[in-house]
């Protein structure tokens, strides 16, 4: 075959590999809830040439004339050398002027949950020809351009890398003081940092700068240091503040504050207590927390580096990881963007390891997955409630598979027959086996993400931050069972699980 020849079926070889791509999109699309939702108001626009040759509008005629019965005369062939040319020149055109951006991401809240959202979109970018230098507790360096700065030897053995169900007995105005001060600390820390020092006197300098916009305000200023455009990326649905820098409405009488229990629809007393606790909050944000966050940035870039809340208005883009189907409903600017879900995959879940594969395959009633999330471990919630649930686990048909982070259960326990133990499983890889019926779950917002995309009920045990507010709207969706730990019990297991089991009925 001669060269014209394979030039000739260039472009049907990438037809049919971009209408291939085009219909795995769609089947995802369809068997996903967390679709992409249309703005109020969008003008349809009429799609250019790249679109209707993406959408078949062009497909006919371009086959009739490039591989139709008359390709045989001369003229044609001519005709059609002509056109692979030129259209082999554009694409050569366009693949040489392509440039990436060089980027520099800092993650550096040391949460491996915070992390997996982060990482998605920072190795989306390399893949795409990006320059990535990303700042983390949690390198990954097995990537084509992606450089990464670890920060973890900075927080070892410290308080940001314990955590504890102690947390379940603070009140609200308990938890914005831990807030506060887990922000400052964490940020005071990765100011002390070499390795982040390091990254300030790079010279090559970065075409934009995305931030992690949790307890961390006083990193804002890298931008403005580098001079660079800032995006802000949010691991969940953000704090209430996180609306004041960019003027975007946060109406408390149905936008409930995080850190508490309520639904869209509250009470007179709900609402009530929702203004007293936010307007609280604010001040304590205003006059003890944001002060001392420009203090560091200010420390770091410079005394002339703009106020903290003046760098967060200036953000191109804020990137939210919530979606409005798993959420409350809420107003958003057009430069509020949701992107819950990203980190998440049908089409892209690698195999499950042979033991845990057989051991899913192998129940005949299927499975209960229960995981605490990355940062409780499960042996800490006292003997008490592990035995409930073991004993729980014991009168179950199901197998029940148990992110367990000690090495075996306690002494005084008899290990059920259907329980199987591991201190790691891989979350998505489970979730999305079809053997999966019910997830026991601390309701942290990826695993509730995760669960609804691959049809998974929800028994959720929240403990601190959103998590309450995630599992009282799954609740109120349909898609997940509320158990207080104050009343883990066996009894209030087994009422959850049969609730959640159900469903799959």
């Amino acid at each position: 075959m001669c060269f014209w020849d394979l030039l000739l079926q260039l472009p049907n070889v990438i037809w049919q590999n971009v209408t291939r791509n085009a219909q795995i999109a769609q089947q995802v699309q369809k068997s996903s809830v967390l679709v992409k939702r249309p703005r109020c108001g969008e003008a349809k626009r009429r799609p250019n040439w790249s679109q209707k040759l993406l959408c078949g509008h062009l497909r006919p005629k371009l086959s009739a004339r490039l591989v139709g019965p008359c390709a045989s005369s001369e003229a044609t062939r001519k005709r059609m050398r002509f056109v692979g040319a030129v259209f082999l020149t554009v694409v050569w055109m366009l693949a040489s002027g392509g440039e990436g951006g060089r980027i520099l991401a800092v993650f550096p809240f040391p949460s491996r949950s915070h992390a997996i959202v982060l990482e998605a979109l920072a190795a989306a970018l390399a893949a795409r020809g990006h320059e990535l230098v990303v700042v983390s507790s949690f390198p990954d360096a097995a990537k084509h351009n992606y450089t990464d700065v670890d920060l973890m030897p900075d927080f070892a053995g410290s308080i940001f890398t314990q955590h504890s169900f102690s947390r379940f007995e603070m009140n609200a105005f308990q938890q914005a003081v831990a807030v506060w001060n887990k922000g400052l600390g964490m940020t005071e820390t990765v100011a002390a940092s070499e390795a982040f020092h390091r990254v300030l006197q790079d010279e090559k300098g970065f075409d934009l700068v995305i931030v992690e916009q949790f307890l961390n305000e006083g990193l804002y200023g890298l931008a403005y240091h580098f001079k660079a455009p800032l995006v802000l990326l949010c691991s969940f649905g953000g704090f209430h503040w996180h609306n004041y820098a960019l003027a975007n409405p946060t109406p408390l009488s149905y936008y409930p504050n995080p850190l508490l229990e309520y639904t869209h629809k509250m009470t007179f007393t709900e609402r009530l207590t929702n203004v007293v606790m936010t307007t609280l909050w604010d001040l304590g944000h205003f006059y003890y927390y944001l002060p001392r966050h420009d203090t560091i940035s200010k420390t770091l870039f410079g005394p002339e580096t703009p106020h903290v809340l003046e760098l967060e208005s200036r953000a191109a883009v804020v990137l939210v990881n919530q979606h409005f189907s798993l959420n409350y409903p809420r107003p958003l600017l057009p430069n509020v963007i949701e992107v819950g879900g990203m980190h998440v995959s049908r089409s892209e879940v690698r195999p499950l390891p042979d033991e845990l594969r057989l051991f899913l395959d192998g129940a005949e009633h299927g499975v209960v997955y229960f995981s605490m999330g990355s940062n409780l471990r499960s042996e800490q919630m006292g003997e008490t409630r592990v035995k409930a649930f073991v004993d729980a686990f014991a009168q179950l048909k199901q197998r029940v598979l148990w992110k367990w982070e000690a090495d075996s259960l306690p002494a005084t326990l008899t290990h059920p027959p259907n329980l199987k133990l591991a201190k790691w499983l891989p979350q998505q890889q489970i979730l999305a086996h079809p053997g999966v019926d019910v997830f026991i779950t601390h309701g942290g917002l990826l695993s509730a993400q995760e669960a609804a995309l691959h049809g998974v009920v929800l028994v959720g045990i929240p403990i601190f931050g959103d998590q309450m507010l995630n599992m009282k709207k799954a609740q109120h969706g349909g898609f997940g069972i509320l158990l207080d730990f104050n009343n883990v019990t066996k009894e209030s297991v087994l009422w959850a699980l049969n609730e959640a089991l159900s469903t799959q009925d």
